[in-house]
């Protein structure tokens, strides 16, 4: 700001809205100013250094502006674990941004500060790793640059495949097993599971002999099943992906509402067939439906 050379700050605050304050001083004669208590220059004491050069404090306040959002969606998931040890990253585009600054290693801590990977040029959203560690967890972060702004995304991470992993089996939720389910058309639900990339969701009408029906990106853990034939049961299990591992549920089972009942003709068992009456009753006895 000003006569850049001339300018030192000495702390900084945020708070809660982001808005950030700095302290320090200036010997900048144009020093921006913007509704400020001393809006030029105050010929303050001179100092030794800058040839006794005349400096003024500052408090600056330098407010977020704009709703540009930072970067986004990132690829692989928040959290998650890759496909492979090498990899494209992506992420969701930035308004009006001309470059994406990216940040990779191995530590959240110091990732911003020492770690900038590459630097690529809008249109571009993604970044390739290259030979990773098996099994290990990797921080990465995105800063747009918009003109001479910028706009900084969240530290994501993802760990990579490993034989050393340990992954969950899906818990199934819904439709409860053995139920009936409420019509033909419904969504079946399943817990998350941690580690997970994606989730494989098998269907049929054997419990021995399911095929796939759907694959489901996390974090969602819902698939839909339509136009299902009435007083059929249906079996269905999920199956959790991460890279090369995964695990799978439990099978169940619900059966849809309606159809034709079978209904058992009742059976007659007195008197006897061709035998006689046996008094002067005309009365006569039959088995009750099945």
């Amino acid at each position: 700001m000003g006569e850049v050379l001339f300018n030192n700050g000495y702390g900084i605050a945020l708070d809660s809205a982001g808005n950030a304050y700095v302290t320090g001083s200036t010997g900048s004669t144009d020093f921006p100013t913007v509704n400020a208590f001393q809006s030029s220059f105050g010929d303050g004491p001179p100092a030794a250094a800058n040839n006794n050069k005349k400096w003024d404090g500052f408090v600056a306040k330098i407010a977020l502006t704009g709703s540009v959002n930072g970067p986004s969606s990132p690829w692989p998931p928040d959290r998650g674990i890759s496909d492979a040890t090498n990899l494209t990253a992506h992420w969701g585009a930035v308004t009006g941004a001309t470059q994406y600054r990216v940040y990779f290693g191995s530590s959240p801590n110091t990732l911003f500060l020492y770690y900038l990977y590459t630097t690529v040029s809008a249109p571009t959203v993604n970044a390739a790793f290259y030979n990773l560690a098996a099994g290990t967890t990797y921080y990465w972060q995105v800063v747009a640059l918009t003109g001479g702004n910028s706009v900084t995304g969240p530290v994501w991470s993802f760990t990579t495949p490993g034989l050393s992993q340990t992954f969950s089996a899906p818990t199934l939720v819904w439709p409860l097993n053995g139920s009936t389910s409420a019509a033909a058309s419904l969504n079946v639900q399943w817990a998350p599971v941690f580690g997970a990339s994606q989730y494989q969701v098998y269907f049929g009408t054997s419990s021995t002999s399911l095929s796939p029906s759907s694959t489901v990106n996390v974090p969602f853990v819902v698939a839909p099943f339509y136009n299902l034939n009435a007083g059929v049961t249906y079996y269905w299990k999920v199956v959790a992906l991460a890279g090369s591992n995964s695990a799978d549920s439990a099978v169940w089972s619900f059966t849809t509402p309606g159809g034709s009942q079978t209904f058992s003709p009742p059976t007659v068992v007195w008197p006897l067939n061709g035998g006689g009456g046996g008094g002067g009753g005309g009365g006569y006895e039959r088995a009750p439906p099945a």
